[in-house]
C-alpha cells in the first residue's frame, strides 16, 4: 500500500517512467498469487523491445538500484545484468532483479547464443524475436511475479514458436519450470494434442537443488 501511494505521488509530481504497482491477490501463507491487470494504459505501458542484442555484464548493486529508483527500468545496465545472471545460470538473482523492477522479463538466446533482453509489464512479458536474430532459438527464459507455471500466454507463445524454439524456462521466487522440445512421445507433455504435444511437462525444480544443464 505504501509503495502504491509513493508511486502515485511521483506520478502527480510529474516524474516520467513511473508506474503504479498492479493490484494483486495475496495469501499470508503462500504469498503473491497473481497481479491484476488494469485497463488504464497510462499507468501500465509495455517497454518495447529495442531490437539490440545485449552483452552480459553484471553491474554493481548501487548502479542497478540507482536505475530502478529513477524509473529507468529498461536501462542498458539492467539489461546487461539480467543477461549476465542468465549466462551464469544464476536463476535466483535473475528472478530477484526482475522482482525489484516489479516487472516480468524475457531473455532469448538465438542460434548463435546471442542474447536479447525484453522488459515487460508487472504481469506480462512475451517472447519478442528481434530483427537480426538467428533461428532456431536455443532458449527462452522469462519470469513470473512469484510462482513458476506455464500460463495460457506462455503456452500460446511456445505453440506459436514451436518450430523455431528448442527450450523454455519460467522462473519463480525459489523455483523454476523447464520444458524442451522432444520426440519422445512417452513422456508427459504440455498438451495431449497440437504443437505442445512435443513439449515436455517437467516437474518444478528448486534453485537450491538444481543441477547444471
Amino acid at each position: 500500500g505504501s509503495q502504491w501511494i509513493i508511486q502515485c505521488l511521483r506520478i502527480i509530481s510529474g516524474e516520467e517512467n513511473v508506474v503504479r504497482p498492479l493490484p494483486q491477490v495475496s495469501n499470508i501463507t503462500f504469498g503473491t498469487a497473481t497481479r491484476l491487470e488494469q485497463s488504464n494504459e497510462k499507468y501500465e505501458s509495455k517497454l518495447e523491445p529495442t531490437g539490440v542484442s545485449i552483452s552480459p555484464q553484471i553491474h554493481s548493486e548501487f548502479d542497478i538500484n540507482e536505475d530502478i529508483s529513477s524509473g529507468s527500468h529498461d536501462s542498458i545496465k539492467i539489461k546487461q545484468t539480467l543477461a549476465g545472471f542468465a549466462q551464469k545460470k544464476d536463476w535466483m538473482s535473475l528472478w530477484g532483479l526482475a522482482d525489484d523492477l516489479g516487472r516480468e522479463v524475457s531473455i532469448l538466446y538465438d542460434n548463435n547464443s546471442t542474447i536479447w533482453v525484453d522488459i515487460g509489464t508487472s504481469g506480462r512479458v512475451e517472447l519478442a524475436p528481434p530483427i537480426g536474430s538467428v533461428t532456431p532459438y536455443k532458449l527462452w527464459i522469462h519470469t513470473h511475479p512469484r510462482d513458476a507455471y506455464w500460463s495460457s500466454t506462455d503456452r500460446d507463445t511456445i505453440a506459436i514458436y514451436s518450430e523455431i524454439l528448442d527450450e523454455a524456462i519460467v522462473l519463480g521466487h525459489d523455483h523454476f519450470k523447464r520444458t524442451i522440445k522432444s520426440k519422445d512421445t512417452s513422456s508427459d507433455s504440455l498438451e495431449a494434442v497440437g504443437p505442445l504435444k512435443k513439449w515436455t511437462d517437467e516437474p518444478i525444480s528448486h534453485y537450491s537443488n538444481s543441477e547444471e544443464f
